[in-house]
């Protein structure tokens, strides 16, 4: 059975939320206080969210996906 890879989705989620934060949460940009704190909030929500990307990937480079990876068995069902 082939090895689960739980990598290549990590790197694409890093991926999609750096510009997806650059784009769609421009603080720097606003001048309601209000606003660009809510912005601002949403804008490093995303940053903690790619960095727990990245650390995801370098956990699962070093050990592998682990025995609670569900693509093995969920994909073979025969």
């Amino acid at each position: 059975m082939p090895k689960p890879r739980s990598w290549p989705v990590v790197i694409m989620l890093a991926a999609f939320l750096v510009p997806i934060t650059i784009l769609f949460h421009p603080f720097w940009a606003i001048s309601d206080p209000a606003q660009r704190r809510t912005q601002e909030m949403n804008f490093y929500r995303n940053v903690s969210l790619v960095g727990a990307a990245l650390a995801l990937f370098a956990l699962f480079s070093v050990v592998g996906p682990g025995r609670f990876a569900i693509t093995g068995s969920l994909l073979n069902l025969r």
